[in-house]
């Protein structure tokens, strides 16, 4: 099994890379232009700042499409801020259960909130979903980092990532980077994965 991790990082402290198991294949996005001190064996790629973490990891998946590991894990630049024995116990077993799954919560299904999308949240994810009708209810789960397994990655078009990367840049769109923590599980088409 291939496992990537791609983090976006800003102007975090990056020593615990050192941390991250060897046979994954890690992806550094970094969004401080200034920025130019990281740790050695890492290839880093510098994207515009927008969207906090969502910017460089729909960057990613937008970028790196179709190419993805058999799971991706998206962290943050300080991922142990969220769950960080649910966070150090996924990176030492490698055990990924569900089709996605917020580290340190259940896999989405009857235990989240699934809530009707609020007018500007619903504009937001148009972009997304172009000319597709947008889901009626919007899965919430508690966190900010996550796995995802490849085919639900690729249960959507190259092009739906590209479009809700365009959020990050709207100056229209209050706090993108906030909203989308908890409404990744909505981003993908994990359903038909359960």
């Amino acid at each position: 099994m291939r496992i990537d991790i791609v983090i976006a990082s800003f102007r975090e402290p990056l020593d615990w890379l050192h941390l991250l198991p060897k046979e994954c294949r890690v992806f550094l996005y970094n969004v401080d232009e200034k920025r130019t001190e990281f740790p050695e064996g890492y290839e880093v790629v510098k994207v515009p700042n927008g969207g906090r973490e969502a910017g460089p990891w729909l960057y990613h998946l937008e970028h790196q499409y179709p190419d993805f590991g058999d799971v991706t894990i998206f962290l943050q630049g300080r991922p142990f801020d969220h769950e960080a024995h649910a966070l150090i116990r996924t990176l030492r077993d490698l055990k990924f259960p569900a089709p996605i799954c917020y580290i340190g919560a259940r896999p989405p299904g009857k235990n989240h909130m699934a809530l009707a999308p609020l007018p500007d949240i619903e504009r937001m994810l148009r972009k997304g979903w172009g000319d597709e009708p947008i889901p009626p209810t919007i899965t919430f789960a508690c966190g900010a980092q996550f796995y995802v397994k490849k085919e639900v990655i690729l249960a959507r078009p190259k092009e739906h990532y590209a479009r809700l990367r365009e959020n990050c840049f709207d100056p229209t769109i209050h706090s993108f980077g906030h909203r989308m923590e908890p409404m990744w599980g909505s981003v993908f088409d994990w359903k038909k994965f359960v």
